[in-house]
């Protein structure tokens, strides 16, 4: 049977913006002109807590069927609006610049679908908020 760690830190807000992958965004979205916080007075949250974040990730991620080991780090990316949906997420570098490797790929669309968040705040009012966290993968 195959075993599952998963490291995850606290969520921080993202500072850097040395993103390769191109749906990164920064600190405007131009779809809509709405401005993205990365330092807030109460950042985005997972509702019932990050630990319930990172449950609901493994619960929902499916690793490729080929690969017997897996240990890697990631740097995920993501955008909250301030309904407390997502709207944007990445990997902030990727292991190839062009493309995403399937795991990456995987990992996005189970972060896309953990839609649950209490959106940041900025003087009282609910903001459009970039978090980043390392996520570290060790299955064997």
């Amino acid at each position: 049977m195959r075993n599952l760690l998963i490291i995850l830190p606290l969520l921080t807000s993202l500072q850097s913006s040395s993103q390769v992958n191109t749906i990164c965004v920064d600190s405007l979205n131009t779809s809509n002109d709405t401005m993205i916080y990365s330092f807030v007075e109460k950042p985005a949250e997972y509702k019932g807590g990050i630990n319930n974040f990172y449950k609901d990730f493994i619960k929902e991620i499916k690793y490729p069927s080929n690969q017997k080991e897996i240990q890697t780090k990631l740097f995920l990316g993501i955008v909250i609006d301030s309904s407390g949906s997502i709207i944007n997420a990445c990997i902030i570098r990727p292991l190839y610049s062009n493309h995403l490797t399937l795991l990456e790929q995987e990992c996005l669309n189970v972060v896309m679908k953990l839609d649950n968040w209490n959106p940041g705040k900025n003087e009282g009012v609910n903001v459009t908020t970039k978090l980043t966290f390392p996520l570290s993968i060790n299955l064997k």
